[in-house]
């Protein structure tokens, strides 16, 4: 049976054309399964977010609870206090001191929500990026540096909003210095958490400079599948045999 230049190049291309559906299906799964890993992080995300509001939700009412039974045990302690002044003053800055407390702490928490919302995007973005192809385990080394750095911050958030501050009153002539005391209690409690998220920014940055360093980072996108693959098996030209 003669094998004719023309049956020599049907069947080079029955394969060739073989080869590139192979590798479009695979550029195509490739790209379902990129899209599906980051659906998935995010509904992940999502779901963690809304576990530590319900959290803190439930911290801040511990904290209530025990707040009620700190003011009633002051006010009795306040009744001794001939001075209705500095009965007033202490009274004032016991509820200022929790309002700071929880003011700030749940500004930290908020702060943290959007440091991981922007780690979300980093983790995205060296998805596509090791999809093309890209090196990216120093990048994965920063982001999971930094998740760990969120989740200690925010589990420190969810214990700063059930603490209390209690005035400890012995006599009138002390007030002023047992108010001082708390007062420097919080201060020092509040500066140990902004710290804290402080750590957290710092490594979420780090991951975001790490990503810059892979190149043409920002103009990477998710694979699309194309009609033709990006590569062929090459041909040998045959010569017909009689």
């Amino acid at each position: 049976m003669k094998t004719t230049p023309v049956h020599i190049t049907l069947i080079a291309s029955l394969v060739v054309s073989g080869y590139a559906h192979v590798a479009l299906a695979q550029t195509k799964q490739e790209k379902v399964n990129l899209q599906e890993v980051i659906s998935t992080q995010k509904g992940t995300a999502q779901q963690e977010r809304e576990a530590r509001q319900q959290r803190l939700q439930k911290a801040q009412e511990t904290a209530k609870v025990k707040r009620e039974a700190i003011a009633k045990k002051l006010k009795e302690k306040l009744a001794n206090i001939k001075d209705e002044r500095k009965r007033q003053t202490v009274e004032r800055l016991d509820t200022r001191f929790t309002e700071i407390n929880e003011k700030l702490t749940l500004r930290l928490g908020t702060a943290l929500d959007r440091l991981e919302d922007l780690l979300q995007k980093v983790t995205s973005r060296a998805d596509k990026a090791e999809a093309n192809g890209r090196n990216v385990a120093l990048a994965r080394t920063t982001i999971t540096t930094a998740k760990t750095a969120i989740a200690d911050a925010q589990s420190a958030v969810e214990t700063q909003l059930t603490k209390t501050y209690p005035i400890t009153i012995t006599t009138e002539a002390q007030l002023k210095s047992a108010v001082a005391t708390t007062g420097r209690s919080v201060n020092k409690d509040l500066k140990n958490l902004k710290e804290t998220v402080q750590k957290a920014h710092k490594a979420v940055v780090d991951a975001t400079k790490m990503l810059k360093n892979i190149p043409q980072v920002d103009e990477l996108k998710t694979p699309e599948a194309s009609t033709t693959p990006s590569t062929t098996p090459s041909t040998t030209t045959a010569t017909s045999t009689q």
